[in-house]
């Protein structure tokens, strides 16, 4: 974070990004290699993690997110893994949305995909419905949670 950034030559860098408790927990881990993710405390570790470039910590964080995966999160899992660019997390996540689709896009985290995403979604030769009805429905009901915004 700090080798090539205007920070190496600061004596003190405020840090708005990372809360107390994550920084003990990273501090903790800098010391003992071990540390405890929670479901409570992952996405703030993810982010820490990533800010201070610690890899292991979050490559953990990203192993425990992909163990959680389910039809009810696994989109906002996958949009955590693109924003810090957890390639695994997200090839895992985009496998278990492409495999479950029928669970995954009768829950609420479908309805906020873009419209670019839901294409990219539904194009996949990968998709495992039952029927293409399936996805008809789905499209249908993604177009009417939002009629006036939708595009």
């Amino acid at each position: 974070m700090f080798t090539n950034f205007a920070e190496k030559n600061y004596d003190l860098v405020t840090m708005r990004q990372l809360n107390s408790t994550c920084l003990q927990l990273l501090v903790n881990f800098i010391y003992s290699g071990e540390i405890v993710i929670t479901e409570k405390n992952v996405q703030d570790l993810l982010s820490a993690a990533n800010l201070l470039q610690l890899q292991e910590v979050k490559d953990a964080c990203c192993d425990f997110l992909e163990t959680q995966l389910c039809s009810t999160n696994c989109i906002g899992i996958n949009k955590i893994a693109d924003f810090h660019s957890c390639t695994k997390l997200l090839t895992s996540s985009e496998l278990y949305i492409r495999q479950n689709f029928s669970k995954v896009a009768d829950g609420d985290e479908f309805l906020s995909l873009s419209s670019k995403e839901v294409i990219k979604l539904i194009s996949s030769d990968e998709l495992r419905v039952p029927s293409e009805e399936k996805v008809y429905e789905c499209v249908i009901r993604w177009v009417k949670h939002e009629l006036g915004t939708r595009n």
